[in-house]
């Protein structure tokens, strides 16, 4: 699905960061990972540089890492709150980063499976919609637009090789995306 708010995409690592790239030369982005116990933050400062950037660890589109992307020049904030034991619990989220959207790049799974990904952002009015402008550019200058979602030319080929383009493993294999064959040129 894309909306204001949301981008949905199927795409190997080097499309998304073929993506990104278009993205990092216009506004300087930093990407953090999204789950921390810690105030010390993951922190990249540019897509090519995340190690684990594209493949999926688990069969559930949930289980993937996440990154907080915003414009290297806004500044970070990072949540925390009082568990009930006293501790306290942080965590990388949009709130109190407006200018900020999620990124969950998606990926290959286990040979059979290329899990959808998605830029979202989580605030009710979000200047982060400029961020997500940026990147439906991109993904419309290197992907496909195909049933509400964009695909990329790596994953157009690993789908044709036989990887089903899905959210989850439990998805039934109807609700797969189809892909249309390719036009003749």
């Amino acid at each position: 699905m894309a909306s204001g708010r949301r981008l949905m995409f199927f795409a190997t690592r080097d499309d998304l960061l073929r993506a990104l790239k278009r993205v990092e030369e216009q506004v300087p982005l930093t990407y953090r990972l999204c789950v921390s116990d810690t105030a010390d933050v993951p922190a990249w400062g540019a897509a090519a540089t995340i190690p684990d950037l594209g493949p999926i660890r688990e069969g559930r589109w949930n289980d993937q890492p996440s990154y907080l992307v915003m414009p290297a020049a806004s500044p970070f904030t990072l949540h925390e709150c009082k568990s009930a034991d006293g501790r306290t619990a942080r965590g990388v989220y949009p709130v109190g980063n407006s200018d900020s959207v999620v990124l969950y790049p998606g990926g290959p799974f286990a040979d059979t499976f290329l899990f959808c990904g998605e830029f979202a952002v989580g605030l009710p009015k979000p200047p982060g919609l400029d961020l997500v402008g940026a990147f439906r550019r991109a993904l419309r200058a290197e992907f496909e637009w195909i049933a509400n979602n964009f695909v990329g030319p790596g994953a157009r080929e690993l789908a044709e090789s036989g990887l089903r383009l899905v959210g989850s493993t439990w998805q039934p294999a109807k609700l797969d995306l189809k892909l249309p064959k390719r036009r003749a040129k």
